[in-house]
């Protein structure tokens, strides 16, 4: 899996006067946004890690209070580190739905079935400040990191046949201690779901 931090960003605008669209242009890219599930991605299609690195920066640009820059994103796209989630994600639901529930799911991780139709899963991640920092409700930091990823998301809808939504993963898995650690989470942070790219 691959980490990345919120990056900091220049608030000059300045230089971008010349470049903003039109409130036409930015009206038909708010429009355009769709969500585009697992089960209408091609199996068969790449994704290349440029792409993913710019649609993580157009998450970066995310208001934030304080400039806290409270969202973080671990990237999963090679078929070792799937395993590794699928892995930890079924022994959560395990231990706290049992076998019964799990059986449920047990397929979603199969070939061109969910999860593996995708190119990449994308952890969201809302970090929360250490208490020598000037700490904000933790509302704002999970609405600041739901900023982040509608970026994310608008960027996507402007990219030729790219898809992509945002999945609150399974919730015995997302909430679990077990996750949080593989993910490296504190205990205050959260994990929010995957943005699945596809």
């Amino acid at each position: 899996a691959h980490y990345f931090g919120s990056h900091r960003h220049s608030s000059n605008t300045s230089d971008l006067t010349n470049q903003v669209p039109s409130p036409s242009m930015a009206m038909r890219l708010i429009e355009s946004r769709r969500s585009v599930f697992c089960r209408d991605m091609e199996p068969k299609s790449s994704l290349s890690f440029n792409y993913i690195q710019e649609i993580l920066r157009a998450g970066n640009y995310a208001p934030s209070h304080g400039r806290s820059y409270p969202w973080h994103f671990v990237v999963f796209q090679e078929e070792s580190s799937i395993d590794e989630l699928k892995d930890i994600s079924f022994s959560c639901i395990l231990e706290m739905r049992g076998p019964d529930v799990l059986k449920k799911f047990e397929d979603e991780f199969d070939e061109n079935v969910r999860w593996r139709r995708a190119k990449a899963l994308i952890g969201i991640v809302m970090r929360r400040q250490t208490v020598l920092q000037c700490r904000n409700p933790e509302w704002e930091e999970i609405a600041a990191c739901a900023c982040a990823v509608q970026n994310m998301h608008l960027y996507v809808s402007s990219l030729p046949q790219i898809g992509a939504y945002w999945s609150s993963w399974y919730e015995s898995a997302r909430d679990h201690p077990k996750m949080k650690r593989f993910l490296g989470l504190s205990e205050n942070d959260r994990l929010l779901g995957f943005f699945i790219l596809g």
